[in-house]
């Protein structure tokens, strides 16, 4: 079993009892030597070093725990396990844990399908009892490389539904991570015990080598215990993060943003397209545009640019990239556009001035035409930070940084071996630089996007202003991502993609806009949609919303004035979910709101996906009988929606469609 094995380090929670540390110390093989205000130090059996374990309360119901291993002999110690957290004994007395006691919640990933929730009954998960003298059965998740949330969110809970309380658990790391559900105890006495890792060569080939009179720190876990369900554990790990996340926007309010990528131009622009663009975007209240991927790169394909950035005036007309910059700040917006920093085509010329500055294995450059920058490298740090600078310089505010590729399993460190250890540190480098940035041009909102969502871990999402939500096309499909991911992270973080008069990628080089396309979208349920999905987070408008005839453009503004009436209360709301989670292929009656809990404030979003056209959604859990409707959008909808008393009835139309609405509570 893997808690045989001596340097299988496990972190305790601070809360537990000292039989639990008893027992922990024995799968150690260690013996203790101190326990005080949280910090635990173990001194090891048979190896000179010792474990410290810093388990640190951020509140009532949220833990922090911090690993730390030191050599305290003369000869080198390897460590090939080493856990960030570890809670023993849940489920313990009472009701059976492998009877429908159980609820595991875990979030699946992938591009362009992030935020999918599962839940089920433990034992469904694989998870049960085997022999009388314990059991070999675990489940277990995890991600490798620098994609960090490709297949998974580093993040479970375990709803306990005889003690009406909910465990949540989530790794805080750069690089590959594993989460094991196992199976501790003996004949009848047995309970669950959950670890987080992010160091364990049994799952990537993670090892490292401790000299004397070192010490090595495992990265960070987060776990807590809340009365109730899933609801009150995303509360809890919300309230956390965005302490955590501490960066005010410029301006101090969300950004209303426009980027003119996604069912738009797709990495086309020029000047002609964009002025229109720009045009209508201002008209409807957006305070950033930003150009998306397609700026730069001469009389070459903008990939092949990817590490130099030079602007590509041609495209621009006169004034070239500059002259569209002033343009869209004459029109009262602030200029963003789109970098892939840490990415590099093999013909970029900082690679003939930068020794050293791709990322090998194995002594090979990673990537084909297009590889990875060595952020441990300061010559690389340096070029990179120079290109920040220079765009600042242009008056540009925005940078969308995306990341388009998994580095893989490890990359080379000094001593020439390929070492997932070295790819953290190289992750940990780039983001360090990214703190850098932002110290240095506060006002520059920089966005983290990754293929959509594919590196959204906390450690990452903390160093940036917003996450970007997703690639997916089909608006109809983003309710469920966006539900998915407020539970992963604060919602005002998220930045959400809405594209009214979206056109699909595959006709982006031979678009051009007619009379027949405005028409399509004229009863304006595809804008009102939109609008409403990305009401909640952070906006992030595109689609060809130049096209649009003026009651949509008038349907856009509307959404957006109430926006920038309520984003103030999202950064202080935590997500609910009347009508529960949804998959992406569910059709019906979806919802997901955001209540801040001082004044009971509940925004709500309500979309129709399906054949069903009444709607009636009970909020007696959030609002009291005596609430009121304050506000909704579209206004035109006003004769289709009521509140009686605690129940929001809604009839929708024949097609897809959606309402936002505000209501105020009877506290």
């Amino acid at each position: 079993m893997l808690t045989e094995h001596p340097l299988y380090f496990f972190s305790v929670n601070a809360a537990h009892n000292d039989d639990y540390h008893s027992r922990v110390t024995e799968a150690m093989n260690a013996t203790p030597v101190s326990a005080e205000n949280g910090q635990y130090t173990y001194r090891l059996a048979n190896y000179d070093g010792e474990v410290q374990v810093d388990c640190m309360p951020f509140d009532e119901h949220t833990f922090e725990s911090i690993t730390t291993v030191r050599n305290t002999g003369t000869q080198p110690l390897t460590l090939d396990r080493l856990s960030s957290g570890y809670v023993a004994g849940i489920g313990r007395g009472g009701k059976p844990w492998h009877d429908k006691r159980f609820v595991l919640h875990m979030c699946d990933s992938s591009w362009q399908g992030e935020g999918q929730w599962r839940s089920g009954y433990i034992e469904e998960f694989g998870v049960y009892p085997t022999y009388n003298h314990g059991t070999q059965r675990a489940w277990r998740i995890g991600s490798t490389g620098s994609w960090t949330t490709c297949r998974h969110y580093p993040m479970i809970m375990l709803e306990d539904t005889a003690l009406g309380e909910t465990w949540y658990f989530e790794i805080a790391t750069h690089a590959s991570w594993y989460i094991e559900i196992n199976v501790g105890g003996y004949r009848s006495d047995l309970w669950l015990n959950v670890l987080l890792s992010a160091c364990h060569e049994l799952h990537d080939g993670w090892h490292y080598e401790l000299q004397a009179g070192e010490s090595y720190t495992a990265p960070l876990a987060i776990y807590g215990k809340v009365k109730g369900g899933f609801e009150e554990a995303v509360a809890a790990l919300t309230k956390y993060k965005r302490a955590k996340i501490d960066r005010a926007f410029p301006g101090g309010h969300i950004p209303v943003c426009f980027n003119d990528y996604m069912n738009c131009l797709w990495a086309l622009p020029t000047r002609e397209k964009l002025v229109p663009l720009i045009d209508a975007a201002a008209a409807v209240g957006c305070e950033y545009f930003v150009i998306d991927a397609g700026w730069f790169g001469g009389g070459q394909h903008w990939s092949a640019a990817l590490g130099d950035y030079e602007q590509n005036d041609a495209l621009f007309g006169e004034g070239g990239f500059d002259g569209i910059l002033a343009y869209i700040r004459e029109k009262g917006m602030l200029p963003g556009c789109w970098l892939e920093v840490e990415s590099v085509n093999a013909g970029a010329q900082v690679l003939q001035k930068i020794p050293n500055a791709r990322l090998t294995r194995h002594g090979h450059v990673i990537g084909k035409n297009t590889g990875f920058l060595n952020f441990r490298n300061p010559a690389v740090r340096e070029h990179v930070f120079g290109i920040f600078q220079r765009l600042y310089n242009k008056g540009i505010r925005f940078i969308k940084n995306d990341y388009n590729q998994n580095v893989g399993i490890g990359i080379d460190g000094a001593c020439g071996q390929a070492s997932p250890e070295e790819l953290g540190r190289n992750q940990a480098a780039f983001m360090s630089l990214i703190d850098r940035v932002h110290e240095a041009f506060p006002d520059l909102v920089i966005e983290n996007c990754s293929s959509g969502c594919m590196r959204a871990d906390h450690a990452s999402e903390r160093h940036f202003y917003m996450q970007s939500v997703s690639d997916q096309e089909y608006y109809e499909r983003m309710p469920s991502v966006v539900q998915g991911l407020f539970a992963c992270m604060p919602p005002e973080r998220v930045g959400i993609w809405g594209y009214p008069y979206p056109v699909m990628i595959e006709h982006r080089e031979r678009f051009v806009p007619s009379a027949e396309f405005t028409a399509r979208f004229a009863d304006g349920h595809n804008t009102v949609f939109n609008m409403v999905q990305t009401m909640l987070g952070c906006i992030y408008l595109s689609g060809h919303i130049d096209c649009a005839d003026e009651e949509n453009l008038a349907l856009m503004k509307e959404g957006i004035d109430l926006y920038k009436q309520n984003r103030d209360t999202l950064a202080k709301s935590y997500p609910v979910y009347p009508t529960g989670l949804t998959k992406m292929a569910d059709k019906g009656i979806l919802s997901l709101g955001v209540q801040e809990p001082e004044s009971g404030t509940l925004l709500l979003a309500v979309w129709k996906t399906g054949e069903q056209t009444h709607a009636e959604i009970e909020l007696g859990k959030y609002v009291g009988e005596s609430a009121r409707m304050e506000a909704m959008y579209p206004a035109r909808a006003k004769d289709t929606v009521s509140l009686q008393g605690s129940t929001l009835h809604v009839d929708f139309p024949s097609c897809d469609s959606a309402v936002w609405v505000k209501l105020l509570c009877d506290q």
